[in-house]
């Protein structure tokens, strides 16, 4: 985000469920259908159009390479997931190791000073145990959840709806405008999730 504009450091991210797609056919030996592939570019096209690529394009090369980076990392969550899934263990204990490695590399990273002060003001507090409540722990338990069902590709490209619930929220909460791109964008990801249920209806 320092780099690039936040649509394109956006769209990099939602790049991960090709790196999905390609891990879990070669260690899992998951089908890529055309279905699947028409899907994944559905959803690509969707969030970048729903985040508003091209209006503020700004574009460097060290952007794009941190940007994939980031989507071959999380990426990673749904490949170690299934492996670990794979070799007998649940997704709670998935999930617990998950945020106590985590924790354990922020505490070498994060500002001690600013973090500090947020506990001396329990508003503050509130909202930052929101914060890591609703927007992390929650997502991680359900898409955790979801590979337990699901091939991970088929649950990496459904979680692209995100940036259509995001934009969602922001009409109908904070009344910014959602012009015809962003409306188009909502639909081919939409058109992306019905085709992956199809096909999962299909297979069974």
């Amino acid at each position: 985000m320092q780099y690039v504009s936040l649509a394109v450091a956006s769209i990099l991210l939602y790049t991960s469920p090709i790196f999905v797609m390609l891990f879990s056919a070669v260690l899992f030996r998951e089908k890529i259908t055309p279905r699947k592939l028409l899907s994944l570019t559905l959803a690509i096209i969707g969030c970048a159009l729903v985040s508003g690529l091209g209006t503020d394009a700004r574009i460097s090369t060290p952007g794009i390479l941190w940007g994939l980076g980031a989507a071959l990392s999380y990426s990673m969550y749904s490949v170690i997931g299934r492996k670990i899934l794979h070799r007998g263990y649940g997704s709670w204990t998935m999930i617990f190791y998950s945020f106590l490695f985590c924790f354990l590399a922020d505490c070498f990273l994060c500002d001690w000073q600013s973090v500090g002060p947020v506990f001396l003001q329990p508003a503050e507090l509130l909202w930052a145990a929101s914060l890591g409540v609703v927007t992390a722990f929650f997502p991680y338990v359900f898409y955790s959840k979801a590979l337990e069902r699901m091939e991970g590709s088929r649950a990496s490209i459904l979680a692209s709806v995100e940036p259509v619930v995001a934009a969602l929220f922001s009409v109908f909460l904070f009344r910014e405008p959602l012009g015809a791109a962003g409306i188009a964008g909502i639909v081919l990801v939409l058109a992306a999730v019905i085709l992956l249920s199809a096909e999962s209806s299909t297979a069974e």
